[in-house]
């Protein structure tokens, strides 16, 4: 299992929850336009694109702590 970082697991956990809400919401009456399953899914993107950042920066930041450099 690969070394992490508590802050940004704790980032993620939040990020998946909040994606988990906008998908419950988009299934909600009213829901049912293409803006704003346009505007749902673009939230959804930029929240994968967010969890992609904090892996990339957890692994970088745990690489550079195994290095004497």
């Amino acid at each position: 299992k690969m070394a992490t970082i508590p802050p940004i697991q704790a980032i993620l956990q939040e990020i998946k929850k909040y994606k988990k809400e906008l998908a419950s919401k988009s299934l909600a009456p009213g829901f049912d336009t293409f803006e704003a399953y346009q505007k749902a899914k673009g939230i959804a993107e930029g929240l994968d694109k967010a969890s992609d950042i904090c892996l990339e920066m957890e692994k970088r930041y745990i690489q550079g702590d195994d290095t004497d450099d």
